[in-house]
């Protein structure tokens, strides 16, 4: 691995899995980091040096917190539990973050949320696509952060890629009305199937897929929607998958169809797709 004085991690060989991994983690943690720092300097102008003893004394059931933890700063940033909590941490993100892009944009750390605990528990086979993307997830959310320092990490793993990736704001899909969800529902689930939300361990596809909140749904690598090549499964799947998770998100796909997304810490069910009902060659064995 190439190391630098400047980065705080190490660059990877795009051929190699197990560096692939530790650079993904590695980001991740970076990004966390300057987060938490972030939200730490906003609150001690407005809150005081104490805000944390303060709140670990005041809020329920919170007692000695820890959030240079990702997993537990990312929860506790974008969960509907712990509103007095919520609150509190999302003040500095709050005043520099639009109040119009305020939902993408805690969708998006939800999404990292997921991201992070598929590369802890090693639910996919890592690769070079992987890292890629995780590395424009990243420098997506840390731009609207006044540019979080991550960002130079993210830039530096980007470089690794010919020609060089460009990071670009996600846009959100206008297309794809979502009514009728009733009927939508009852024409593509099937009588026996698990309970939406009830874990699933993997493994994953490497293929990963945004649930936009008009239903549509993107193949995040070539940016191509369902609707696109699949436009009468695009129509009943999307509506179906929406009354499942009405604020979208993420979403994974293993080798026998089972479509996951990610429940407050883990990835749990969320509907089962037959191989004619989705992207073509995506789920040929």
């Amino acid at each position: 691995m190439t190391e630098s004085n400047e980065l705080r991690i190490s660059l990877p060989d795009l051929g190699n899995a197990f560096q692939i991994h530790a650079t993904g983690m590695a980001l991740i943690n970076c990004f966390s980091a300057d987060l938490y720092d972030f939200i730490n300097k906003g609150l001690i102008k407005t809150d005081g040096p104490e805000w944390l003893q303060n709140l670990e004394i005041t809020a329920a059931n919170v007692g000695k917190t820890n959030f240079k933890d990702p997993a537990l700063l990312l929860k506790r940033l974008t969960e509907n539990q712990n509103g007095e909590i919520r609150t509190i941490l999302r003040k500095p993100l709050n005043s520099v973050i639009p109040s119009n892009y305020h939902k993408e944009f805690y969708n998006l750390l939800d999404q990292l949320l997921a991201d992070r605990h598929t590369w802890f528990h090693q639910e996919i086979e890592v690769s070079s696509d992987e890292l890629k993307e995780l590395a424009v997830d990243i420098s997506k959310i840390s731009y609207r952060l006044e540019g979080l320092p991550v960002t130079r990490e993210c830039r530096a793993v980007l470089d690794l890629y010919s020609p060089p990736e460009s990071v670009n704001e996600e846009e959100v899909s206008d297309q794809g009305e979502v009514s009728e969800i009733a009927e939508k529902i009852i024409e593509a689930s099937g009588e026996d199937e698990p309970e939406v939300g009830s874990p699933l361990d993997g493994p994953f596809l490497g293929y990963t897929y945004t649930l936009h909140i008009t239903g549509e749904i993107r193949d995040r690598k070539t940016d191509q929607l369902l609707s696109e090549v699949n436009a009468e499964a695009a129509k009943s799947l999307g509506a179906l998958l929406l009354a499942r998770k009405p604020n979208g998100g993420r979403l994974r796909m293993t080798q026998e169809g089972t479509l996951a997304a990610f429940f407050g810490d883990t990835w749990g069910y969320l509907a089962k797709v037959e191989r004619e009902r989705w992207f073509e060659g995506h789920l040929d064995s």
